[in-house]
């Protein structure tokens, strides 16, 4: 599914899956193994990649996982960034991220670091939890008397 655009080039498409149903770890370990769709994510993991429509050996790509692999990924995303996760099994979870939200001052890209998370998720996250009034909650079993120092 690709839903956005990048930033720096219009003309390319962000696709964060193929399948909305599907995370785009596992949509990778359907493509490509889960192998080589680890070696993906650890020399990429956590960024957008782009993904040329045809792939050689000589690609960076082609380089870590293999040409066939590589061609697969390219079959699959012709000419598209992808948004890689950080991990194939990603340990973050909203609630994480929310947590780290209400109870520190971390930047996004540090909470994402945080939770091994790419910093367009945890952003994502925030912005529906701030939608949710969720950090304007009174903590019920906070102290009245620290609220008023």
């Amino acid at each position: 599914m690709t839903d956005k655009r990048h930033s720096l080039f219009p003309d390319r498409e962000i696709a964060l899956s193929l399948n909305s149903s599907e995370s785009i770890g596992d949509e990778l370990i359907d493509l490509m193994g889960r192998h080589s769709a680890q070696a993906l994510l650890n020399a990429f993991g956590g960024r957008d990649l782009f993904i040329p429509k045809t792939m050689n050996e000589d690609h960076a790509i082609a380089k870590v996982i293999g040409l066939g692999p590589a061609r697969a990924l390219s079959n699959a995303f012709p000419g598209i960034e992808v948004r890689l996760p950080m991990r194939l099994n990603p340990v973050h979870k909203k609630s994480e991220i929310e947590r780290l939200l209400a109870s520190t001052n971390l930047s996004y890209r540090a909470i994402a670091e945080r939770v091994g998370a790419h910093q367009g998720w945890v952003e994502r996250v925030a912005s529906q939890w701030k939608k949710s009034g969720a950090e304007r909650q009174t903590d019920l079993f906070a102290d009245p008397d620290e609220a008023e120092t």
